[in-house]
Protein backbone atom coordinates (compact mmCIF):
# COMPACT_ATOMS: atom_id res chain seq x y z
CA UNK A 1 0.00 0.00 0.00
CA UNK A 2 1.62 3.05 -0.88
CA UNK A 3 1.21 4.79 2.51
CA UNK A 4 4.42 7.70 2.21
CA UNK A 5 3.78 11.23 2.17
CA UNK A 6 3.80 10.93 -1.74
CA UNK A 7 0.42 9.45 -1.91
CA UNK A 8 -2.58 11.46 -0.83
CA UNK A 9 -6.00 9.79 -0.12
CA UNK A 10 -9.48 11.29 -1.47
CA UNK A 11 -12.96 10.71 -1.47
CA UNK A 12 -14.59 11.62 -4.46
CA UNK A 13 -18.52 13.21 -4.49
CA UNK A 14 -19.46 9.58 -5.35
CA UNK A 15 -17.89 8.17 -2.38
CA UNK A 16 -14.96 6.30 -3.85
CA UNK A 17 -12.00 6.63 -2.00
CA UNK A 18 -8.38 6.48 -3.42
CA UNK A 19 -4.69 6.97 -3.22
CA UNK A 20 -2.85 8.92 -5.79
CA UNK A 21 0.50 10.56 -6.14
CA UNK A 22 0.58 13.76 -5.14
CA UNK A 23 2.89 14.29 -7.82
CA UNK A 24 5.28 12.33 -10.80
CA UNK A 25 8.74 11.73 -10.28
CA UNK A 26 9.28 13.24 -13.59
CA UNK A 27 11.22 16.29 -14.05
CA UNK A 28 9.60 17.14 -17.79
CA UNK A 29 6.21 15.48 -18.10
CA UNK A 30 3.55 17.61 -15.93
CA UNK A 31 0.17 16.54 -14.56
CA UNK A 32 -2.24 19.02 -16.24
CA UNK A 33 -5.63 17.32 -14.79
CA UNK A 34 -4.88 15.97 -11.54
CA UNK A 35 -5.78 14.31 -9.22
CA UNK A 36 -7.10 11.80 -11.36
CA UNK A 37 -10.67 11.31 -11.82
CA UNK A 38 -12.00 7.87 -10.74
CA UNK A 39 -15.77 6.73 -11.72
CA UNK A 40 -17.34 3.23 -10.88
CA UNK A 41 -20.58 2.02 -13.23
CA UNK A 42 -21.68 -1.62 -13.92
CA UNK A 43 -21.00 -3.37 -17.03
CA UNK A 44 -19.37 -5.53 -18.59
CA UNK A 45 -15.07 -5.18 -19.59
CA UNK A 46 -14.56 -5.15 -23.29
CA UNK A 47 -12.16 -2.73 -25.23
CA UNK A 48 -12.67 -1.65 -28.74
CA UNK A 49 -8.80 -0.75 -29.85
CA UNK A 50 -7.69 1.01 -32.53
CA UNK A 51 -6.36 -0.81 -35.90
CA UNK A 52 -2.66 -0.84 -36.07
CA UNK A 53 -2.93 1.04 -39.76
CA UNK A 54 -4.31 3.65 -38.01
CA UNK A 55 -2.36 4.38 -34.94
CA UNK A 56 -0.69 7.15 -35.81
CA UNK A 57 -3.84 9.31 -34.89
CA UNK A 58 -4.60 11.59 -32.02
CA UNK A 59 -7.10 9.10 -30.81
CA UNK A 60 -6.04 5.55 -29.98
CA UNK A 61 -7.53 2.71 -27.57
CA UNK A 62 -5.25 0.09 -27.04
CA UNK A 63 -5.78 -3.15 -24.34
CA UNK A 64 -2.74 -3.35 -21.99
CA UNK A 65 -1.45 -5.70 -18.84
CA UNK A 66 -0.52 -4.71 -16.08
CA UNK A 67 0.17 -7.89 -13.23
CA UNK A 68 -2.18 -9.55 -15.19
CA UNK A 69 -4.88 -7.18 -14.89
CA UNK A 70 -6.74 -6.25 -18.17
CA UNK A 71 -6.60 -2.28 -18.80
CA UNK A 72 -8.28 -0.61 -21.49
CA UNK A 73 -6.59 2.14 -22.48
CA UNK A 74 -7.84 5.65 -24.54
CA UNK A 75 -5.36 8.43 -24.94
CA UNK A 76 -6.02 11.77 -26.86
CA UNK A 77 -3.29 13.73 -28.28
CA UNK A 78 -3.46 17.46 -28.82
CA UNK A 79 -0.70 19.45 -29.56
CA UNK A 80 0.06 23.33 -28.46
CA UNK A 81 3.07 25.63 -28.33
CA UNK A 82 5.70 22.78 -28.27
CA UNK A 83 4.01 20.40 -25.36
CA UNK A 84 1.45 17.69 -26.10
CA UNK A 85 -1.43 17.34 -23.88
CA UNK A 86 -2.31 13.88 -23.58
CA UNK A 87 -5.65 12.88 -22.20
CA UNK A 88 -5.78 9.37 -20.96
CA UNK A 89 -8.74 7.22 -19.67
CA UNK A 90 -7.65 3.76 -18.51
CA UNK A 91 -11.13 0.86 -17.91
CA UNK A 92 -10.61 -1.95 -15.49
CA UNK A 93 -12.57 -4.05 -13.21
CA UNK A 94 -12.84 -4.35 -10.00
CA UNK A 95 -15.17 -6.11 -7.82
CA UNK A 96 -17.37 -6.54 -10.58
CA UNK A 97 -17.57 -2.85 -11.27
CA UNK A 98 -16.04 -1.07 -14.03
CA UNK A 99 -13.46 1.65 -12.83
CA UNK A 100 -12.65 4.63 -15.01
CA UNK A 101 -9.21 6.26 -14.08
CA UNK A 102 -9.14 9.92 -16.49
CA UNK A 103 -6.31 12.30 -16.49
CA UNK A 104 -3.93 14.49 -18.63
CA UNK A 105 -0.76 14.93 -18.90
CA UNK A 106 1.64 17.89 -20.66
CA UNK A 107 4.61 15.91 -22.57
CA UNK A 108 7.16 18.63 -23.79
CA UNK A 109 8.41 18.32 -27.10
CA UNK A 110 12.01 17.37 -26.05
CA UNK A 111 13.91 18.95 -28.97
CA UNK A 112 12.96 22.10 -27.93
CA UNK A 113 16.05 21.68 -24.68
CA UNK A 114 19.52 22.39 -25.61
CA UNK A 115 21.46 18.49 -26.20
CA UNK A 116 21.72 17.49 -22.64
CA UNK A 117 18.67 18.51 -21.75
CA UNK A 118 16.84 17.21 -24.51
CA UNK A 119 18.54 13.40 -23.69
CA UNK A 120 17.57 13.69 -20.28
CA UNK A 121 14.03 14.40 -21.64
CA UNK A 122 13.95 11.79 -24.14
CA UNK A 123 15.08 9.07 -21.77
CA UNK A 124 12.93 9.99 -19.61
CA UNK A 125 10.10 9.33 -21.98
CA UNK A 126 10.90 6.52 -22.89
CA UNK A 127 11.51 5.08 -19.40
CA UNK A 128 7.69 6.43 -18.18
CA UNK A 129 5.12 4.37 -17.11
CA UNK A 130 2.13 5.61 -16.06
CA UNK A 131 0.19 2.01 -16.50
CA UNK A 132 2.25 0.88 -13.47
CA UNK A 133 1.03 4.19 -11.31
CA UNK A 134 -2.86 4.01 -12.81
CA UNK A 135 -2.82 -0.07 -11.25
CA UNK A 136 -1.64 0.86 -8.04
CA UNK A 137 -4.28 4.28 -7.76
CA UNK A 138 -7.25 1.33 -9.09
CA UNK A 139 -5.62 -0.91 -6.19
CA UNK A 140 -6.27 1.49 -3.66
CA UNK A 141 -10.06 2.06 -4.29
CA UNK A 142 -12.30 1.52 -1.38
Amino acid sequence: NPSNNLWATTTNDAGITYQYPKELSTKYINVVEWPPVVKMETGIFSCNTTPQEVSSMSDITSQRLVDDRAYCVNARHEGAAGSVYSSYTYTTTKNDKLVNVSFTLRYPNCNNYDEKQSKACTSEREVFDIDATVDKIVQTIK
